[in-house]
């Protein structure tokens, strides 16, 4: 299950039910290989304070950022913009990955992009609702199914 909503601060969240203890679902965000089989096309991490973050998404659109924080195994904080962009360039806007236990071994995700115009709300809202799914899935051991975007288009 996904959600997602806009808050009036331009905070915008997406929300993931992921059937896998919050232990496990936390290495999908800190180690690249796993992040490499949901997020993108190709991803390249440091992540520990002050580490780069760097994304590519489509082979034309770099997300880029650092990571601020790791409080393992509840929460990661990065930041995030676009390589060439005015509007949210690399680093101008804030990420911030909250895991919850909930029943049994489930974990709730909640992705928090702080920052983002009211414009870029809709586009970022689009992205990270297709994300999280392919989160879930290949924690869970499934198999998200092709990226969208692996062809660069």
């Amino acid at each position: 299950m996904t959600t997602s909503e806009a808050h009036t601060n331009n905070d915008l969240v997406v929300t993931q039910h992921v059937a896998a203890p919050r232990e496990t679902v936390f290495e999908f965000l800190v180690d690249q290989e796993k992040m490499n089989r949901w997020l993108g096309r190709s991803v390249q991490i440091e992540p520990t304070p002050g580490g780069k973050f760097w994304a590519d998404m489509t082979g034309a659109d770099i997300a880029i950022g650092e990571f601020i924080e790791i409080n393992r195994p509840s929460s990661v904080v990065f930041t995030w913009g676009w390589q060439g962009s005015d509007e949210i360039g690399p680093g101008s806007t804030t990420i911030t990955i909250s895991l919850t236990e909930a029943a049994g071994d489930e974990t709730v995700v909640e992705l928090r992009h702080a920052g983002l115009t009211t414009e870029a709300q809709a586009t970022h809202n689009e992205g990270w609702s297709y994300f999280a799914p392919r989160l879930a899935a290949v924690v869970q051991g499934e198999d998200p199914g092709p990226y969208r975007h692996a062809d660069g288009s």
